[in-house]
Parts: C-alpha cells; sequence; structure tokens
C-alpha cells in the first residue's frame, strides 16, 4: 500500500530541471538572481524558490520577477512533477498572463 513512498526515481534535482524546461516551454526564463533579468526580452522571468515532496509529487515554486514600481498579488508559481512517472503538470492559470 504505502510502495509508492519508496519507490521514486524522480529526485530532487531532476525534479528542478523538469520544472525548468516545462516553464522555458511557456515564456518563462528561469534566472537564477533578479539581477540577471533582462526587462528587453518577451518571456517572463522567474526564480527558482523551493522544492517539496509532501506526497506522491514534487511541488516545485518559483516566483515572478517584476520590475520595480509593479505590484502584482500572485507572484508564486507552482509546478508538479509527479515522482513515480516525471511527469509535469501545472493545475493553474490565473494570474498567468
Amino acid at each position: 500500500m504505502l510502495g509508492w513512498l519508496f519507490r521514486r526515481p524522480v529526485n530532487r534535482g531532476r525534479a528542478i530541471a523538469l520544472a525548468t524546461a516545462f516553464l522555458a516551454t511557456n515564456d518563462c526564463r528561469v534566472v537564477a538572481t533578479e539581477a540577471e533579468v533582462d526587462w528587453a526580452g518577451d518571456y517572463i522571468p522567474v526564480v527558482f524558490s523551493s522544492a517539496s515532496l509532501p506526497g506522491r509529487r514534487w511541488y516545485v515554486e518559483f516566483v515572478r520577477v517584476v520590475p520595480a514600481g509593479v505590484c502584482m498579488s500572485n507572484t508564486h508559481i507552482t509546478v508538479y512533477v509527479w515522482a513515480d512517472s516525471g511527469r509535469v503538470t501545472f493545475d493553474h492559470f490565473e494570474g498567468w498572463e
């Protein structure tokens, strides 16, 4: 019954890599720091925040970088990576422009 707990082919590093690749295909660019953001591009800059595995899927969280003086209510982007298959999902699109 709890066999899925001990079978994890996707580790933390692989989950972050899969989530980063998923965001790159959806007009986002993952940057290491806010100083690396080039505001001339058409992509949405995001910074990696955290990754955790509370159950069957990794919760990989990114924070959207906004220009100075711009206020947004929802800057967190959570991408889910299933630990058993490596499938990447993005369940909600609220605030996604």
